[in-house]
């Protein structure tokens, strides 16, 4: 079987299939390292000069595991990685996009609210994606995995994103700390759910795909950050808009494109993700002006 991805080109789903196994076989590998490492003591360096932004060798283990695993198995793909270089040919059309420890701080702290993210994506186009994180749903591992057109599962069992069609004040959104400061600075706030910052985009794009966040936001993610999870979100029925500027109306996430003269790993845009409906709702009253995160009714 066959697919047309961008009108011309058209790839054999058999591929998709291999590499949906590959990437949640990986994920599960690096992750299980990382759990390894977390016993013990790691030596911590801070990125750009920031001290939010901390990296261990532990994430630099994964995902060196992470990039052998791609270029052994598929030496015509390329990588990019949120940690260091990009292996793998120029122009490659299949490119995997990972994370190989979403939700650092947390990790260093001794929280399980982590995970490793791998997106694969076909000239843009979102085709794969496995998420493994230590806790899941039912206190266990969760393997989260999707393909275009097959579905999104955890632990092998379907998913699906949460159908309501209205904020439901007993519910959980996702909002990153940016739109909060929004929301305190508005009257009514009543409605919008008891909001949720976890700490590790891929890991809340996991769990509003499969319905245990209605809704989730977030404020200029980066393409590792993001890649795993949106694909999970459509395949479980979800809708993903994205916005690249104030200025610019949300639109689609379909296919990721690279700003102009620059390289697929410099990708950054607003996301909103939940069940069709939803993501018009709130991105309306977003363009309205009007606070977006209460009850339409």
């Amino acid at each position: 079987m066959t697919i047309a991805l961008d009108g011309e080109e058209r790839a054999d789903t058999s591929l998709f299939r291999e590499i949906e196994a590959c990437a949640g076989k990986w994920a599960i590998e690096a992750g299980e390292r990382l759990a390894a490492h977390a016993r013990g003591a790691l030596h911590i360096e801070y990125k750009g000069g920031s001290a939010s932004n901390p990296v261990s060798e532990a994430d630099r283990e994964a995902e060196e595991y992470l990039y052998r695993a791609v270029t052994r198995h598929f030496p015509d793909h390329r990588v990019i990685g949120e940690e260091g270089r990009d292996p793998g040919p120029d122009g490659a059309p299949l490119v995997w996009v990972i994370d190989p420890l979403d939700g650092t701080s947390n990790y260093l702290n001794g929280l399980a609210l982590w995970c490793v993210s791998v997106g694969v994506l076909w000239h843009g186009v979102p085709i794969a994606a496995a998420i493994y994180a230590p806790l899941g749903l039912s206190g266990e591992p969760a393997l989260f995995t999707a393909r275009k057109g097959g579905g999104a599962r955890v632990n092998g069992r379907p998913i699906a994103i949460d159908p309501a069609t209205e904020l439901r004040p007993a519910r959980l959104p996702c909002l990153p700390e940016v739109y909060q400061e929004e929301i305190r600075k508005r009257r009514d706030a009543r409605g919008k759910g008891d909001v949720r910052t976890l700490g590790s985009i891929a890991l809340e794009l996991a769990l509003t795909a499969c319905g245990a966040l209605q809704w989730s936001a977030f404020w200029v993610p980066r393409i590792w950050d993001v890649a795993a999870g949106v694909q999970l979100v459509i395949e479980a029925g979800g809708s993903v808009i994205q916005r690249q500027a104030r200025e610019k109306p949300w639109q689609p996430l379909h296919q990721y494109e690279a700003p102009e003269g620059l390289s697929l790993r410099k990708w950054r845009g607003s996301i909103i993700a939940a069940n069709p409906e939803m993501t018009e709702y709130i991105a309306e009253r977003a363009r309205t002006g009007r606070e977006p995160f209460t009850s339409p009714r």
